[in-house]
């Protein structure tokens, strides 16, 4: 455990405030940075995007989107989204992806996209998915009765994942799941329309 101003690094994870948990994930991107400029000198575009769908991207800063309401990466969402749109396009070979590209590339590959996430589209499902799974360990460190504990701001994450989806859920039942983060997430839900 490291201890910051106005927050601490436990296990890998930012708990703190919304100032520390931004500044904590600066040092993220500032790494991630790092490690894509030695990705692009690779230069083999199949093994660059195999690398960084496989190592690289979301699977990069999963861990963060599971353990920080989403709430507190609202800035962070858009600048990895950011830079995984301009590694994306390096690995591609163009100069940019415009937006209709880059949401095309971030469908799932059976609904031919490049099956890379975005974490703005991502980061709920995830934290929501970590809650459940840990909802009753969480609720005893607490000192909290399990079969009533709900974690601050998980209500609200339900309510906006119901107004984009159509998809009603509760808590108490997710907890009964065994892959919520993939349940909730875009990629595991039927999608009747791309429109």
């Amino acid at each position: 455990m490291r201890r910051g101003s106005g927050g601490v690094k436990l296990l890998g994870a930012a708990i703190g405030s919304r100032d520390f948990t931004t500044e904590f994930v600066k040092k993220k991107l500032k790494a991630l940075d790092d490690v894509s400029k030695a990705l692009r000198e690779v230069n083999d575009a199949q093994v660059e995007f195999g690398l960084f769908r496989g190592c690289l991207s979301y699977n990069k800063i999963n861990h963060l989107l599971r353990t920080c309401p989403p709430d507190l990466l609202e800035d962070a969402l858009g600048k990895f989204d950011d830079h995984f749109q301009s590694m994306v396009a390096d690995i591609l070979r163009v100069g940019c992806l415009a937006e209709d590209q880059w949401e095309q590339a971030s469908l799932p590959v059976r609904l031919s996209g490049l099956g890379v996430n975005q974490t703005r589209v991502t980061a709920g499902s995830a934290f929501v998915g970590s809650c459940a799974l840990t909802k009753d360990l969480v609720a005893q460190l607490l000192g909290k009765d399990a079969a009533t504990y709900e974690p601050d701001g998980v209500s609200e994450l339900l309510v906006a994942h119901e107004a984009v989806t159509g998809n009603l859920h509760d808590f108490a039942s997710l907890c009964t799941e065994k892959s919520v983060q993939k349940l909730l997430s875009p990629s595991g839900m039927k999608i009747h329309s791309l429109a």
